[in-house]
């Protein structure tokens, strides 16, 4: 389940960086072409949708890799099994929220759908971008249960997260295990 979790998870950053570069040609291409009196119409509404979409796809790339940030000032002095326990709970409490947040999100866009809500410049529908997003919070989501799965079967052994090794191109790349081990004084 983790290996299909982390293509599928792969697939959508992949389709994240494209978005992404695609968001640079156009701002570039806008400002480039403003001197001449020829600006991109509509580029601040598609710059907002292109992002929030590209954030909605990577957000469960950057989780499945560990790359969010964790404050751990207080956990790190927890004896393992609280730890542990703390780190369950932490994934259930996440996956539950991001449950209702990916709900909340498609049944805003089920919302805009049926009034028809557009941007007011270039008329592109809101709804499609919220219901990719919504996928992208769900998917997040199903990162975190996993997480919870791992947690409880024990599977995870200290330096599990060393086998990520950095791609070309990756949106979330996580530091070295050396980096990573280094505790503040």
């Amino acid at each position: 389940m983790w290996l299909l979790l982390e293509k599928l998870t792969n697939s959508l950053d992949w389709v994240a960086g494209w978005v992404v570069l695609g968001t640079m040609l156009l701002v570039t291409g806008n400002v480039v072409l403003r001197p001449f009196d020829h600006p991109i119409g509509g580029t601040y509404e598609w710059t907002g949708l292109l992002t929030s979409l590209a954030v909605g796809l990577a957000l469960a790339h950057c989780a499945i890799k560990g790359g969010h940030t964790v404050i751990t000032l207080v956990v790190d002095r927890f004896p393992d099994r609280l730890a542990k326990v703390n780190q369950t709970a932490v994934h259930i409490l996440t996956s539950a929220f991001l449950l209702l947040a990916g709900w909340r999100v498609a049944d805003y866009g089920f919302v805009t759908w049926r009034s028809g809500e557009v941007a007011p410049t270039t008329k592109i529908p809101f709804y499609p971008i919220m219901f990719i997003v919504a996928g992208g919070i769900v998917v997040y989501a199903i990162v975190e249960l996993a997480n919870v799965v791992r947690s409880l079967a024990d599977t995870e052994k200290p330096g599990a997260m060393d086998f990520y090794a950095a791609a070309a191109i990756d949106s979330c790349p996580v530091p070295p295990a050396d980096i990573q081990d280094q505790k503040t004084p």
